[in-house]
């Protein structure tokens, strides 16, 4: 009877946080909403794959959850950055030869709106979801 109520729990949990992701997509970006898959995948993706691995992570690394869960969100923008950066890299410096300061400067114009009209912040915000409610 308990394994029920778990199941119908971590749903319950699912649910709310999809609904919230895309409420977020269709407030932050509303010609993205329901327009690419990824919209619709990567939020479920992000929340069952941190509610399920987080307590494994955390016996194997000993850290504590809520040092994890602030390394998970700042690593998870670095990345973006970094990604962003390579992407903006090859296809800006490369091909137009261009300084790397004046990447930089480019980078940090078109940081924050590209993460607002890509599917990464609703992934990134149904992982921390997970996250906080992962058993562990």
């Amino acid at each position: 009877m308990k394994a029920k109520k778990n199941i119908f729990f971590i749903i319950i949990l699912s649910i709310i946080t999809f609904l919230i992701s895309q409420i977020m997509v269709y407030f932050i970006s509303k010609e993205n909403f329901l327009k690419s898959p990824m919209y619709v995948l990567l939020p479920i993706v992000g929340f069952f794959g941190t509610y399920f691995l987080t307590k494994y992570f955390l016996e194997f690394t000993k850290i504590k959850k809520w040092t994890f869960l602030i390394a998970f969100v700042v690593m998870g923008f670095f990345i973006y950055y970094f990604i962003l950066f390579i992407y903006y890299y090859q296809i800006y410096v490369v091909l137009n030869n261009v300084s790397l300061a004046k990447t930089f400067e480019a980078l940090h114009k078109i940081f924050f709106k590209t993460l607002l009209d890509s599917a990464y912040l609703e992934f990134l915000f149904s992982a921390i979801m997970g996250l906080i409610f992962s058993k562990k």
